[in-house]
């Protein structure tokens, strides 16, 4: 029983945390964002947020590789 409580706390936790996130983007937007617009900003932050974690990669690598020569 108690795990079940759990789960069931970790699905109120996310959905908060969805709808906090969804009320901002739609703040955002001047409060016209639907929910394909919604999906949409998500792709888009993830793939930010991809693009930025590649480029800091590239950073160090490129930093290592001048410390070697």
């Amino acid at each position: 029983m108690d795990l079940l409580r759990l789960l069931g706390l970790g699905l109120v936790a996310v959905l908060v945390l969805l709808g906090i996130d969804y009320y901002q983007q739609d703040k955002k937007h001047e409060g016209s964002l639907s929910f394909d617009g919604y999906i949409a900003t998500v792709e888009k932050r993830f793939n930010l947020f991809q693009r930025e974690e590649v480029t800091e990669e590239d950073e160090r690598g490129q930093d290592e590789h001048s410390r070697e020569g």
